[in-house]
């Protein structure tokens, strides 16, 4: 059906299935790596899902660059309006964060790092900043962060979020203290102008 398939979109939906049906054939695998290298968006996204869900490894270097462009994409479901079925339940950044080595993490927080230090935060770059450098601390079991606990990046990361947070706007909807993050002003303020610890 992808090779009979000429439409953008619906070749897009196509190659997500292909993923979705843990479809690991030659062939599969050689229609995906043609969209992932291919100059069309909606195909290289579908392509780029799908191997999300098969996860290879290791990730060939055109996938990996097609996973970190679709990481920083804002409104990623978007991109397959028009298919006939609801792509938002398999639109998965969890399997896209998955797919990527440690370093590559870093990369993906960074650049959604700068967006926020830029005045540009919104929901979706903050939760991927969280989703890749801070790991899930439930605030009736874990104690909330303090400076000491904080990695260099993710101490950058604090300072831009209490920055964006002073400025009034509303740039995120989930419940920060899931991370073990301040839920009010003051609390950004005090955590963000702490000074490191002196072995760090």
């Amino acid at each position: 059906m992808v090779t009979a398939e000429t439409g953008p979109l619906q070749r897009a939906g196509l190659l997500l299935l292909i993923g979705l049906a843990a479809d690991r054939s030659d062939a599969a695998i050689s229609a995906l790596t043609g969209a992932l290298a291919g100059e069309d968006p909606l195909q290289r996204r579908g392509a780029t899902l799908a191997v999300a869900y098969l996860k290879p490894d290791p990730l060939p270097t055109v996938a990996r660059a097609a996973v970190m462009d679709a990481i920083s994409t804002e409104d990623l479901e978007s991109c397959f309006d028009g298919l006939p079925w609801d792509v938002s339940a398999e639109v998965d950044r969890a399997k896209l964060y998955a797919c990527l080595d440690p370093a590559s993490h870093e990369e993906a927080a960074i650049a959604g790092i700068v967006v926020i230090e830029a005045g540009k935060a919104t929901h979706q770059t903050i939760s991927t900043v969280l989703d890749l450098i801070f790991p899930l601390r439930p605030p009736r079991r874990t104690a909330a962060l303090t400076d000491r606990d904080l990695s260099p990046l993710q101490r950058r990361a604090v300072r831009a979020m209490a920055s964006a947070v002073a400025s009034g706007r509303r740039i995120f909807y989930g419940h920060f203290p899931l991370w073990g993050l301040p839920d009010t002003a003051q609390g950004w303020r005090t955590l963000a102008s702490s000074k490191p610890a002196p072995d760090q």
